[in-house]
């Protein structure tokens, strides 16, 4: 049996209640649903080391949300966006959300439009 060891996350209240919820709907525990969301990125970045893919980095970086789409695209020399989703997926990552408030700001502009 392998040793385990506890891994304290943070994470705001509105994930940790959709978690919670998801791992209830799939019936498993929250720790399992997060071990095999880690275990899926490592397995993705050890698949991409085996494979001598400079550019998992940016892409994980990218996917994360720790860097633009712009600069993935300037640092891998891509034209378009379309070819940084296809790396994306050959390296096994999602593709990144929008922060909350930055999806809230954008419902708002929307809704100001609406009412020009």
């Amino acid at each position: 049996m392998k040793q385990k060891a506890e891994l304290r996350v943070s994470v705001d209240r509105v994930l940790a209640d959709q978690v919670r919820h998801a791992a209830t709907e799939l019936n498993m525990p929250v720790s399992a649903l997060v071990r095999a969301q880690i275990q899926g990125f490592l397995q993705a970045r050890e698949k991409s080391e085996q494979l001598g893919n400079p550019n998992f980095r940016v892409v994980a970086e990218f996917s994360l949300g720790i860097r633009s789409a712009g600069s993935a695209m300037h640092a891998l020399s891509l034209e378009r966006y379309s070819q940084l989703l296809d790396l994306l997926t050959a390296a096994g990552l999602p593709v990144p959300s929008l922060p909350e408030a930055r999806l809230d700001q954008m419902v708002r502009e929307l809704k100001t439009l609406s009412e020009l």
